[in-house]
């Protein structure tokens, strides 16, 4: 094994004995999903026939997760008619066209968005699988998209966000409109559904949030290049930030999907790609770990040629503490490779990143209120489930800070959940309500909030809702409606000073 610097920890060879942890090549894709992948974009189409033929002797197509069906799309795509030898081929075609079928369904729920925010003069820039499909339609077939990843300039997010309500869109979240409009300013994305396809990921940043990736969300736009996603016109990222943001989304997702190392592929043999630009971005976003099992896997082991310029620079950045580089690593070890203590190491280091997120400044706020105990049996009737259906409206609220103290029936199903509340006005959002029941209990039961709410001249009413904890599609089993639902609620008493 050669090492170009004591600090990198990078694999330069494809022998086994150097995917030892904490060495990137650690987090490689093993077994069946390296057989898949490499199916789908090993250079050499011998070996990925071969790889395949592996893959289809141990497997059933019919019993595969998602994931794996979004990969063997991408397969029957490549090699189409060359697969009929095999008794799985008929399997594969109708696998195909049913991924199909849906992500067209999704793509046609999304089109009219993306003319909306034309006829509005907002530019909207699509990324990861939305971008390969407005370059290369035809290959819808082989890129599933059923969530479609929309940019738009910070400036024009609030502004975008309507025009998703306005076209009978709702947040994933559950929140209402004013609430996700008063949280815009920290928001990095939002993601909105719309009957059972529609899934769109609206971002202001491309990026994670932060100071050193300003410049990067104006090359983005800078590089870009005018498209057409059916009919709606788009801007696509350059081959390089495609690159860049595909490692940034994915690197650290545990292969949710491997869609996005198939976008990159394809990206390095048919695009001409900036290296220089490529190293320095991924390095502004704080992505060289995640880069480096993305790139090591891809040379080493599938067989794309990079720079070695390239490599040596992403290599050469040792400001990362041992501590990142291993949380980096378990974040990119594929969920079908993990052991316990792998799934157990990686939990908590997701846990550590996550809590070390910068905190929201926003205008919104949050009040956590408390379980009391059984509601009097007196209200122990039909509660309102409706999360639009106004729980409690206070007209002409008194002006300036008020204190409040809320006491609300509510009816637990049985599951472990938050409970989410909102005050709101007509033009805005005031405060979240929300409780959590740790244990299973069930029944009426009573919740108290207090709090300050800061009321405006030109507030004429206030309105308390129940909202859900995320919005329901419908056809969801009955355990996860029961978990995220709006919960019955009836406002017993209410006091503003």
């Amino acid at each position: 094994m050669v090492s170009l610097n004591r600090g990198t920890l990078f694999a330069l060879s494809d022998d086994r004995a150097d995917r030892r942890f904490p060495n990137p090549a650690w987090a490689w894709p093993t077994g069946a999903l390296d057989g898949l992948i490499c199916a789908a974009i090993c250079p050499n189409t011998d070996r990925a026939l071969t790889a395949f033929s592996g893959w289809l002797s141990d497997h059933k197509v019919d019993e595969t997760e998602f994931r794996e069906q979004r990969l063997l799309a991408a397969v029957t795509h490549r090699f189409g008619r060359r697969l009929s030898e095999f008794p799985q081929y008929r399997s594969l075609i109708e696998l195909q066209r049913r991924l199909w079928r849906n992500s067209s369904m999704a793509v046609a729920q999304t089109v009219p968005v993306l003319q909306a925010l034309d006829g509005a003069g907002i530019a909207a820039m699509l990324i990861k699988g939305g971008a390969r499909i407005a370059l290369r339609p035809d290959e819808q077939i082989a890129r599933v998209s059923y969530d479609i990843d929309v940019v738009v300039r910070p400036t024009h997010f609030a502004q975008a966000s309507d025009i998703l309500f306005d076209e009978g869109w709702s947040s994933s979240t559950g929140e209402s409109r004013m609430c996700i409009a008063a949280r815009a300013r920290d928001l990095r994305a939002m993601n909105f559904f719309k009957g059972h396809f529609g899934d769109v990921d609206l971002h202001q940043l491309a990026y994670r949030h932060g100071p050193q990736t300003h410049d990067l969300e104006a090359k983005l736009w800078d590089n870009s290049q005018a498209a057409s996603f059916f009919a709606g016109p788009v801007r696509v990222p350059s081959a390089t930030d495609r690159i860049a943001l595909a490692i940034c989304h994915s690197g650290r997702e545990a292969h949710t999907h491997s869609d996005w190392l198939i976008d990159i592929a394809q990206l390095l043999l048919d695009s001409t790609v900036d290296w220089r630009r490529l190293a320095e971005t991924l390095s502004r976003a704080q992505a060289e770990i995640p880069a480096q099992v993305a790139f090591g896997y891809l040379h080493h082991h599938i067989g794309f040629d990079h720079p070695s310029e390239f490599i040596s620079q992403l290599c050469a950045n040792r400001r990362h503490r041992l501590s990142t580089r291993i949380s980096d690593i378990l974040q990119a070890k594929p969920r079908s490779d993990w052991t316990p203590i792998t799934r157990f190491a990686r939990g908590l280091v997701k846990q550590i990143s996550m809590a070390q997120k910068p905190k929201s400044d926003s205008g919104t706020n949050t009040q956590t209120g408390r379980i009391v105990a059984k509601a009097p049996k007196s209200d122990a009737r039909p509660l309102v489930t409706s999360p639009m259906t106004r729980l409690l409206v206070i007209k002409t609220p008194p002006n300036g800070r008020c204190t409040f103290d809320l006491e609300v029936a509510v009816d637990l199903p049985g599951v472990r959940r938050r409970i989410e509340f909102e005050f709101n006005t007509e033009k805005r959002h005031l405060m979240r309500l929300r409780a959590r029941c740790w244990t299973r209990r069930k029944g009426h039961t009573l919740l108290r909030f207090s709090g300050q709410l800061d009321m405006e001249v030109d507030d004429c009413s206030i309105w308390l809702e129940a909202r859900p904890g995320r919005h329901l599609r419908g056809g969801e089993a009955k355990d996860y409606v029961n978990q995220y639902r709006p919960i019955p609620a009836k406002v017993l008493n209410f006091t503003l000073r």
